[in-house]
């Protein structure tokens, strides 16, 4: 069942996943990246995650009128193309000998998949942020530099899905109060 605490929760831990894939491209640069990065995303990660854990809590049981929807195979067509067009970017990344693209294809396809789920959740904000996510990547293509290139669009999605994240889980939170 889909709820707008279980997405931001999704995003909360997906969000630290592409701030240390972005810093994974600077190479011997780094270290001290992937530390600041790491300490950061791990606390927002366990506040996002109280925040889930409060707001869970203070909503009303679970009765047949407020059950939450299920959405089913519509939802499931969205993520199977998703996962699709994601391996096949990645294999024609790959064969094109282009790896530097992987995370920008990846980044796209990623953003896409928003578009329709927002049809499918009815929350219009997930509009804005596949637009968004769909954008930085690319934006990102004028970079010249791949790892430089890389680094930004990754780290840009992350602290975006982060944010947007603890954003949500922050106005649920106010509301049942």
């Amino acid at each position: 069942m889909f709820s707008p605490a279980k997405s931001a929760l999704i995003g909360s831990f997906v969000g630290p996943v592409w701030l240390l894939w972005g810093a994974s491209f600077l190479g011997a640069r780094a270290s001290i990246w992937l530390v600041v990065v790491g300490v950061l995303a791990c606390t927002i990660l366990a506040w996002n995650i109280a925040s889930f854990r409060y707001v869970r809590r203070r909503q009303p049981p679970v009765t047949d009128i407020n059950r939450p929807r299920s959405f089913g195979w519509p939802y499931r067509i969205v993520v199977i193309v998703e996962v699709l067009l994601a391996g096949g970017g990645v294999s024609l990344a790959s064969a094109h000998h282009r790896p530097d693209l992987i995370p920008i294809v990846v980044a796209i396809v990623v953003g896409l998949h928003f578009l329709p789920l927002a049809k499918i959740f009815k929350i219009p904000s997930v509009y804005f942020l596949g637009i968004v996510v769909t954008a930085i990547p690319l934006i990102s293509l004028a970079i010249r530099d791949h790892a430089i290139r890389d680094f930004v669009a990754c780290s840009a999605i992350g602290i975006f899905m982060l944010g947007a994240s603890t954003a949500l889980l922050q106005r649920l939170a106010k509301e049942v109060v």
